[in-house]
């Protein structure tokens, strides 16, 4: 019987981690611009926010006050947008603009 171990059950956390930080980052760059090299930018900057959200809620904050400034300047960003539009995406709509899809 094949049984898995600590080592197995770490890589497989750590695969969903980066699958969620992923998710996250392209859904969140999709929403904020529009395809093009400026998507691209945000969505590694928001990758690398991630990891030190990530790092602080587990114990060992690694950020600084630019971080800080960034991720106030990411959610008014966010804000700013929903408001303007008058409507909260949901997950389809996020995954439709990711596609290039009109979500109206």
């Amino acid at each position: 019987m094949f049984r898995y171990g600590p080592l197995s059950k770490r890589s497989f956390h750590l695969q969903q981690t980066a699958e969620l930080k992923f998710r996250v980052s392209v859904l969140i760059a999709s929403y904020l611009e529009p395809p093009g090299e400026e998507r691209y930018t945000l969505q590694r900057r928001v990758a690398k926010l991630y990891d030190k959200r990530s790092s602080a809620a587990h114990g060992q904050p690694s950020f600084g006050s630019q971080d800080i400034l960034d991720t106030f300047n990411l959610l008014r960003r966010a804000i700013t947008s929903i408001i303007e539009n008058r409507h909260v995406p949901t997950k389809e709509d996020l995954e439709k603009e990711l596609f290039g899809c009109s979500s109206g």
